[in-house]
């Protein structure tokens, strides 16, 4: 967990990249690099793994192994999509592959805590006993 208060403390730096020296005021490129690129992903995925991670917490050991095997399962995956997913829209809301990292991110981040809450609820009550 202090990982991901670190990496979020991380993001927030770059994501004030104007204010803490990184960029200058008018360069809209550094400020989007640093803000979207960098701590956007770094902000919303610890922050999701954190929240999940407080909730592990209270849970019991079975329940904790059944999520990490989700967990090794879907970071990798959701790092390899950031990667691979442009910096920008093209253009148009169509569906011809019109998506950008920002999309990504919050797109993984939600799914990740979606599926993390559904494993714990539902391993939860199966070792209830």
């Amino acid at each position: 967990m202090l990982a991901m208060i670190i990496f979020f403390g991380i993001g927030l730096f770059f994501g004030f990249s104007e204010e803490v020296g990184l960029c200058k005021y008018s360069d809209g490129t550094c400020y989007r690099f640093y803000g979207y690129v960098i701590a956007q992903p770094l902000i919303f995925f610890s922050t999701a793994i954190f929240l999940v991670c407080a909730i592990l917490l209270i849970t019991k050991e079975k329940v904790y192994r059944s999520w990490k095997k989700f967990a090794i399962f879907a970071i990798p995956i959701s790092i390899t999509l950031f990667f691979l997913s442009p910096t920008d829209l093209s253009g148009g809301w169509g569906l011809g592959g019109d998506i950008s990292k920002e999309i990504v991110v919050w797109g993984e981040s939600i799914l990740f805590i979606a599926i993390s809450l559904v494993i714990i609820i539902v391993k939860s009550f199966r070792h209830k006993t």
